[in-house]
């Protein structure tokens, strides 16, 4: 993946999940790191298949950095509803620890996805005392090819963490109406 906005974060390694290649270039040796994977109940079958990508991509990767990687799998129904977007948001704050830094990608999942995952680091910046690193999505274009299959191109990582922290700044304004702001 090329990346668009922080070029440090460009890996040269082939990953399948963009957030393998940030970890690729920010693990160290004996790190202590939790992997939260969201997986639909419905999909669980395919889900599986791309969990097990992203565990054995991010294994590969630290066989030669020996951080301590633990996964947690949260399983729950993408149901368009208040109680099952409160239901994931409350799950992925009880996996939040104190004074940790906190990376997210945004790639797959449901279209409400980002907008439960931007809340949940808001909670963990300002009751976790986290320090949210990075907010990523990866993009990739499928190009079709005249045998009718599909061919990969433009691996890109956009790194969303400015807007993350635009979100933050403007949730801090206190102003009484639009042009105080």
């Amino acid at each position: 993946y090329k990346v668009m906005g922080n070029k440090n974060l460009e890996y040269s390694g082939k990953v399948m999940s963009p957030i393998n290649s940030i970890l690729a270039k920010t693990l160290k040796k004996e790190d202590a790191v939790k992997v939260i994977y969201v997986k639909e109940q419905q999909k669980e079958k395919n889900d599986k298949h791309y969990e097990k990508i992203m565990q054995e991509e991010l294994s590969n990767i630290n066989k030669n950095i020996g951080a301590n990687i633990e996964y947690k799998i949260i399983c729950k129904a993408f149901e368009e509803t208040q109680q099952s977007h409160g239901e994931l948001l409350e799950a992925l704050i009880d996996e939040l620890e104190e004074k940790t830094e906190v990376s997210a990608d945004i790639t797959y999942g449901a279209k409400p996805l980002p907008f439960i995952i931007f809340n949940v680091l808001t909670f963990a910046a300002k009751f976790c005392n986290s320090d949210i690193t990075n907010v990523i999505y990866g993009k990739v274009e499928f190009i079709e090819q005249p045998d009718g299959t599909e061919r990969k191109e433009n691996p890109t990582i956009f790194d969303l963490s400015q807007l993350y922290y635009l979100n933050s700044l403007s949730s801090t304004i206190k102003c009484k109406n639009m042009s105080e702001a």
